[in-house]
């Protein structure tokens, strides 16, 4: 039999709490068993075998999924698009890049992309900023730019900001297009 005292040092030592009236409540509440004083001199006094299965419970319910490193960045990931998301809604941005059509034009030669394509691509990019026709703009974020709403993370493999952008949204609308033609 343990006395609270003894118990709370098994307990703080098992880092399960910092508390000793922590460990009052839960006999009070039943939530660890023990034998209920008959004075306030006697003190609680808890079976051992009640203290065991308590901290068998508590640390099992602590205990942690061995998760592989694809699966940490996956969830660090789904972090920081939920939060550039909340950002990007509350109307914040970092800049903008204005797409002029030779800008453009580049990166659709350097893709080698067809002309079909070229005109679909900057008709969607049009379409994203329709307030001046000739520089559409492309907002961006952190790491991504916003292209009708979704998050376009920068193409790395480029060293200047607009081509990192214009790049990864031309790609982003090619894989748009190859998906909608698939359906």
């Amino acid at each position: 039999m343990y006395t609270v005292d003894e118990a709370f040092e098994i307990l703080a030592e098992k880092k399960i709490t910092s508390s000793k009236e922590i460990v009052r409540r839960w006999l009070r509440n039943g939530t660890l068993e023990g034998i209920k004083p008959s004075s306030r001199k006697e003190g609680w006094r808890i079976p051992e075998e009640a203290l065991e299965v308590f901290i068998e419970e508590r640390l099992a319910s602590f205990a942690t999924t061995v998760v592989s490193e694809e699966e940490k960045e996956r969830l660090r990931e789904e972090g920081r698009t939920q939060m550039w998301y909340k950002i990007a809604a509350s109307g914040i941005r970092e800049g903008y890049i204005e797409v002029t059509k030779g800008k453009f034009n580049r990166c659709i030669e350097h893709r080698r992309f067809e002309k079909e394509f070229a005109d679909y691509a900057w008709s969607r990019i049009q379409g994203y900023y329709p307030y001046n026709k000739t520089k559409p703009r492309l907002y961006y974020l952190g790491d991504a730019a916003e292209f009708h709403g979704d998050r376009v993370l920068f193409d790395e493999n480029f060293e200047d900001l607009e081509e990192k952008i214009l790049f990864a949204v031309i790609e982003h609308i090619r894989l748009e297009k190859r998906k909608a033609n698939n359906n």
